[in-house]
């Protein structure tokens, strides 16, 4: 692709673009492609899902350049963008793997039962596995958007401090200090929680 203004910024290409100059949108393009490609990588682990969904990264903006805020970093809205792909990717991935496995479910209960039979498995502590999960899903929902975005990028997903910030737009210091408020928000509902069942059995046995 053509690389006709490799001195300006980004919001400078994309204020040409959203005159028009499709140059710009190329520019962009090949500024990028590497960059969004490796952030999406983080996220999904497969090379193929990571080409599809820097292409389709880059056809949102294309359409939806009008959006596009100048007092905003072109970073920032782009990251945003395969950030919100790559979420939707993993849901309809997540569902069409929970589809297949009750699909398949009744067909290899024989089979499987006797798999599970002949495995080392302690079901105490599978059971306390899923709970902690669980409960640990619960209390990731219920904390505010921003602490909840960070905690994700950070704990779940991995990326460093400067990735997150490249990708939210927030300052070093903001990106610290809310991942460490959202784990004290975490661990506080995560307590509580916890402790619900409990209350729940005190109350009944008197």
């Amino acid at each position: 692709m053509d690389n006709r203004y490799p001195n300006l910024d980004d919001e400078k290409l994309m204020e040409l673009f959203q005159k028009g100059d499709v140059k710009a949108f190329n520019t962009l393009y090949n500024r990028y492609y590497k960059r969004v490609f490796h952030f999406l990588y983080r996220f999904n682990q497969n090379m193929s899902d990571c080409e599809d969904l820097v292409q389709e990264t880059f056809l949102r903006v294309y359409k939806s350049n009008g959006s596009y805020n100048h007092t905003s970093r072109f970073s920032t809205w782009i990251y945003t963008i395969a950030q919100n792909l790559s979420y939707t990717s993993y849901r309809k991935r997540v569902r069409m793997e929970l589809v297949n496995f009750h699909t398949d479910e009744l067909q290899q209960n024989h089979e499987v039962s006797e798999t599970i039979e002949n495995l080392d498995y302690d079901p105490e502590e599978i059971y306390q596995r899923r709970y902690v999960l669980d409960v640990f899903r619960r209390a990731l929902k219920s904390i505010s958007g921003d602490f909840k975005e960070v905690i994700v990028l950070r704990d779940l997903q991995g990326l460093s401090y400067e990735e997150i910030s490249d990708a939210t737009g927030m300052p070093m210091g903001t990106v610290k200090s809310k991942i460490n408020r959202g784990r004290y928000q975490l661990q506080k509902k995560m307590g509580r929680l916890i402790e619900e069942p409990n209350k729940k059995r005190r109350k009944v046995s008197h």
